[in-house]
């Protein structure tokens, strides 16, 4: 369809004798086309491999997390703090975030999406040691509910166990 137009407008363009004839709205048409077709074709691939490096740069901290647990018999309660001393060093992911959680603890990152890969659609990646992975949508959820019924109601509509271990996303709505 995109192409019919182009073309449409290439040959009635030509048929217009005036010297002060503007390109400029085939080109904006041309570029809103390319930039779609950027967003549906790489979108996926690019997620991924950010996704991955945002893994990937996790590890040194859950390393920490990890050794504070063998000198002091648990996990710490939180990981607040003034600054940020693991950072994910991708563009568009403000951090990791911690959160203890009975034994065990999740570290999440919000991972930024393309417009049109599944529009509106919030992804979190989580971690888990034990692979019990909890991402509730709601922090009331976490005040009301038991954390059986927290199980079976984190408020996600799908799931996905990552390569790498111990890791899984999670889509919101």
């Amino acid at each position: 369809f995109a192409v019919a137009v182009a073309l449409r407008f290439i040959l009635r363009s030509r048929t217009i004798t005036s010297k002060s004839f503007c390109f400029a709205p085939f080109y904006i048409f041309v570029l809103s086309i390319a930039l779609a077709l950027f967003q549906i074709v790489p979108a996926s691939m690019i997620t991924d491999a950010c996704r991955d490096r945002a893994i990937k740069n996790a590890a040194e901290m859950i390393e920490g997390i990890e050794s504070y647990q063998d000198q002091n018999g648990s996990y710490p309660d939180s990981l607040h703090a003034v600054n940020m001393d693991y950072a994910p060093k991708i563009a568009g992911i403000d951090g990791y975030h911690y959160a203890r959680s009975g034994s065990t603890y999740n570290l999440f990152f919000q991972q930024p999406r393309f417009l049109l890969d599944d529009p509106g659609a919030k992804e979190f990646v989580v971690y888990n040691p034990d692979d019990r992975h909890t991402m509730v949508s709601h922090d009331g959820w976490v005040l009301h509910f038991s954390p059986e019924q927290l199980v079976q109601n984190q408020g996600w509509y799908a799931a996905q166990t990552l390569e790498t271990p111990h890791w899984k996303a999670f889509l919101f709505d």
